[in-house]
């Protein structure tokens, strides 16, 4: 269409909505709204929006509702929010049920109501606009405000997700895993997670690795796992790009890569994963793929110990207890010890044992050496067993060594 035709057909248009021809008022207001064939104007949409609802067409009113919501070209205003959506709701527009829904269950403009966010989430649901069944479906699977309903949960997460809505997609397939709402079915869970991921779904495309990486409703792929991490990774997920320095640390799925290992875990910890920077320190201990570094290994363990990761206080405990890449230091590897010990890591629970009955970093306590052996017994660790059994016998003569 020519430059001179789409100006006449808008100045037609402009007639015609001047005369007051509600229809073409809205017409005009939406194509200011959103910039269509006109340069984008919030404050003439607006005048168009309200002439039109104020003659009753719905879809301006759901649209002036939501001007006022958004404060596009005019000041926020939710209680003439509500008023204007509430005009349309009323005439069944589904898209202005929702947003009542919404107003309800968030209590903005008006008193939050639960009851009264589903009544209007139920009523658009039904006509099926797809936000609101998965806004309904949420309500139902978290409980919000009621008792939780798995099966309503699944059924409008199912409507929703048939419609290509992704976040019902990937819950459709959580449900799915877990059994709930629905007998639990691995293959629909991954049925659902493919058809999430393949539309960028960050959370579908990890669940899909992890899947695949531990052969849960598919074959053990471990070549597949990495395609979905790194599809994962790309969007920021963090376990994800911890998941994947991990395979090429250990050399699944691809050749064992130190450095690329190295690379996944450093974007993971740049996002607070306190894994990734316990496995940065294990690398830099260990000197997997370069020369040991313990000061760096020190460093991540202290970093990650610090914001409370069991593993690398036990880690940090140990250097401290052996003087590796730090000064020997028994009080302060018992306290980490302590800490690890008390989110249940079972090497550090035995190693608070040994300390308590040595009497290393601490006060001889038999008592607690034998609390915190039975602790790691009961985890399952053989030597904590054996030390019990020991004390426990009063044969405490033997020095015990602590694990690294």
């Amino acid at each position: 269409m020519s430059k001179l035709k789409r100006t006449q057909d808008l100045q037609k248009l402009i007639k015609k909505a001047k005369q007051g021809n509600a229809k073409k008022q809205f017409e005009l207001g939406f194509m200011y709204d959103i910039g269509q064939g006109v340069k984008q104007n919030y404050l003439k949409a607006f005048k168009w929006y309200k002439l039109a609802a104020e003659l009753g067409v719905s879809r301006a009113q759901t649209n002036l509702g939501l001007m006022y919501i958004k404060g596009d070209g005019i000041k926020q205003d939710q209680i003439k929010a509500i008023k204007w959506l509430k005009r349309a709701a009323k005439k069944a527009d589904i898209k202005a049920q929702y947003n009542l829904g919404l107003a309800y269950e968030l209590g903005e403009g008006v008193k939050q109501n639960t009851t009264k966010a589903i009544k209007w989430y139920k009523r658009s649901a039904k006509k099926g606009y797809a936000d609101a069944q998965y806004n309904l479906a949420l309500i139902y699977d978290f409980g919000k405000g009621m008792t939780k309903n798995y099966k309503d949960a699944f059924k409008w997460y199912q409507c929703a997700a048939e419609q290509g809505d992704a976040e019902a997609q990937y819950r459709l397939g959580l449900m799915c895993f877990d059994g709930e709402g629905v007998k639990k079915d691995l293959a629909q869970a991954i049925y659902w997670y493919v058809k999430a991921a393949k539309q960028g779904h960050g959370s579908a495309q990890y669940n899909l690795g992890v899947m695949y990486r531990d052969g849960k409703g598919v074959k053990r792929n471990y070549a597949k796992a990495i395609k979905y991490y790194k599809q994962a990774a790309a969007q920021l997920d963090a376990e994800a790009q911890l998941c994947l320095g991990f395979m090429y640390a250990y050399g699944l799925g691809a050749k064992k890569d130190y450095r690329a290992a190295i690379k996944w875990y450093k974007l993971s910890a740049q996002q607070g994963n306190l894994m990734a920077l316990t496995n940065l320190g294990i690398m830099y201990e260990y000197g997997q793929g370069f020369k040991k570094n313990l000061s760096k290994a020190v460093k991540y363990y202290k970093q990650a110990a610090k914001l409370g990761h069991p593993r690398a206080q036990f880690n940090l405990g140990t250097m401290y207890d052996n003087g590796t890449g730090i000064k020997q230091d028994l009080a302060k590897a018992f306290k980490w010890y302590q800490r690890a010990a008390k989110q249940k890591e079972i090497d550090a629970q035995y190693n608070l044992g040994v300390m308590y009955q040595e009497g290393e970093g601490t006060k001889q306590n038999y008592s607690k050496a034998i609390k915190w052996f039975r602790s790691a017994a009961h985890q399952g660790n053989t030597d904590a067993q054996s030390s019990l059994d020991e004390l426990c016998g009063k044969k405490c003569s033997i020095k015990k060594h602590r694990k690294n």
